[in-house]
């Protein structure tokens, strides 16, 4: 089955083919006429659906176009450093001690956008609502759990009949947003991965299947029995793979939605207040989803473009009820007191005149 993220974007793809999406002048669709209008140029490497549905509006209403090239996170960044973009939105907050900001020139101001939501899903025709807990998830993917029935994951799901499989966890080769984000969960909840792994993505995984990418790892997980992937949520449903229920700071088992991502990232708001790009996994709150982060609007804190703020604030304010429009790529909004940090960064941005 094609998850309702990669219709997203396969679409981006579509839109570059038919010169629609990138720098081409003749991007009509987006772009408008060379010379008539303001234009921005901007790289982003997720929710290219939902963005080009924003750029579209934000051109009706302001008379800036702004045109996009697919990009992952390290060129997204090279790109805007070296002022080949006015924006960068990337999956993940650029963070201090990364190799990404080690390698800018030049500062960026950073501004959330929207909740990012890993899910867990797993091969176990007949098991539904299985649970497991963070700990446990690591100790599979260290290899210490190595089958379905094993004592540990039993004791957490009492009344599921569980078979006497082996367990496949399946990973993608090499750095990827979802694994970042996964890895730093699993770094946060286990004292083992702590040790054994430390907190950067592994270079060889302890255990499990190896993929190119996250199509091949969602293809493998519905193929094989016993197998379970992490993966952006939400995905289309197969008649196979089920999503896992995951216990939160509360105790409470719970699966990913709007509503259990929104609650955490609310839960978020104290954290971001002291540090804009700061990753809280496993948030307070009954109903927190453990597994949230943000994805970012970047811009230069020196020679940006006006209109560079004026499309972030449109992304804040509108942008959020156009990506809840959208709604089949599981765009999760942020919440109302993360958008007014936003707005007063971006302000103050604007008044330091370094455009």
């Amino acid at each position: 089955m094609v998850s309702k993220r990669r219709v997203s974007m396969a679409a981006g793809h579509l839109l570059v083919a038919a010169g629609l999406w990138g720098w081409s002048p003749v991007a009509g669709a987006v772009a408008g006429s060379a010379g008539q209008e303001a234009s921005l140029k901007a790289a982003a490497s997720w929710h290219l659906g939902f963005i080009f549905n924003v750029a579209k509006e934000f051109r009706r209403t302001s008379g800036t176009s702004v045109t996009f090239q697919e990009a992952g996170l390290q060129d997204a960044v090279r790109l805007i450093d070296k002022g080949q973009v006015d924006l960068a939105l990337v999956d993940l907050p650029i963070r201090s001690s990364s190799s990404e900001a080690n390698s800018l020139c030049k500062p960026l101001r950073q501004i959330p956008i929207c909740g990012q939501v890993i899910e867990l899903r797993y091969n176990l025709p007949g098991v539904l609502g299985f649970k497991l807990t963070g700990p446990l998830i690591a100790d599979i993917y260290l290899g210490h759990i190595k089958r379905w029935d094993d004592p540990l994951i039993r004791a957490v799901n009492r009344s599921a009949r569980l078979p006497s499989l082996p367990i496949y966890p399946i990973h993608t080769l090499g750095f990827t947003p979802q694994a970042d984000l996964f890895t730093r969960y699993l770094h946060q909840m286990s004292p083992r991965w702590r040790s054994d792994v430390g907190s950067v993505i592994p270079t060889h995984w302890p255990a499990g299947v190896e993929t190119k990418n996250q199509w091949t790892a969602r293809n493998i997980t519905v193929d094989q029995k016993g197998a379970i992937c992490y993966e952006w949520w939400p995905q289309l449903p197969d008649p196979v793979s089920s999503v896992c229920r995951i216990r939160n700071g509360s105790g409470r088992y719970v699966s990913p939605s709007e509503a259990t991502a929104s609650a955490a990232l609310a839960e978020m708001v104290p954290r971001l207040r002291q540090d804009i790009t700061a990753c809280v996994l496993d948030a307070p709150g009954r109903d927190s989803y453990p597994i949230v982060g943000y994805s970012y609007l970047s811009l230069r804190q020196h020679d940006f473009r006006r209109e560079s703020i004026r499309f972030a604030l449109y992304m804040l304010g509108p942008g959020q009820r156009i990506g809840r429009a959208w709604g089949d790529v599981g765009f999760v909004p942020v919440p109302p007191p993360v958008a007014r940090l936003g707005e007063r960064l971006l302000d103050e941005l604007e008044g330091t005149g370094n455009g």
